[in-house]
């Protein structure tokens, strides 16, 4: 007579090893949509200052 594996089926459900993975995929891109909203909003602040800069030194000149 045969003996069974002593090791157990795993239930596929109580899985977690890809759990980690999605994780951090999922933080992932939240920061990503983070700095391209913060970048976005960086631009206009910036194309401002340019602008101010540039028409004083024209002004000064």
């Amino acid at each position: 007579m045969r003996l069974r594996s002593l090791t157990p089926v795993r239930n596929p459900l109580l899985d977690e090893s890809g759990a980690t993975a999605i994780e951090y995929a999922l933080i992932a891109g939240l920061m990503a949509l983070v700095c391209v909203a913060s970048f976005s909003q960086l631009g206009g602040v910036v194309q401002a200052f340019y602008t101010i800069t540039a028409s004083l030194v024209a002004a000064a000149i």
